[in-house]
């Protein structure tokens, strides 16, 4: 039997579609200075829908991915639901001139595995005028951050 040429395509075309893993910003930046109290800032700067496309003679498919929200789970018990993949912080800019739909403050000082998760739609479309839904893709990544206790000294 010969296989569907559409089926053949399609998976021409997500071999090169890999869907990426969340690519995380904080401010404060990861490995500096987290204090206790201070909201983190987090962002994905790969938050952007790809597609990838593949032809056989005079019939091609596309595949595109989505990405729908960010979600992070701090690690302390607090989860933040991102939909646009959260906000640059922007250091040019006067921090009260900032805001964020994707931070949250630590209450306690200590080392967090923060993990940050994005699920992909997938959709296909096809020369033929053939069109579908993938099954979705989740992509998750993890890092740590420590967050430290400062005390405030007057006379």
């Amino acid at each position: 039997t010969n296989p569907d040429p559409v089926l053949t395509l399609l998976e021409q075309a997500a071999a090169p579609l890999s869907n990426p893993l969340p690519n995380n910003a904080t401010t404060p930046p990861r490995g500096g200075t987290q204090l206790v109290g201070l909201p983190v800032w987090f962002w994905s700067t790969n938050h952007q829908p790809t597609s990838a496309t593949a032809s056989i003679t005079d019939l091609s498919a596309t595949i595109t991915a989505i990405p729908g929200p960010l979600v992070i789970d701090m690690g302390d018990g607090t989860t933040l639901v991102c939909p646009t993949g959260g906000t640059p912080y922007k250091p040019a800019l006067p921090s009260s001139s900032q805001s964020s739909d994707c931070s949250a403050p630590y209450d306690r000082h200590a080392t967090y595995t923060v993990t940050a998760s994005v699920t992909w739609a997938l959709t296909w479309t096809a020369t033929n005028g053939q069109s579908g839904t993938l099954p979705a893709a989740t992509r998750t990544t993890t890092f740590t951050l420590t967050v430290q206790q400062a005390q405030g000294v007057t006379d």
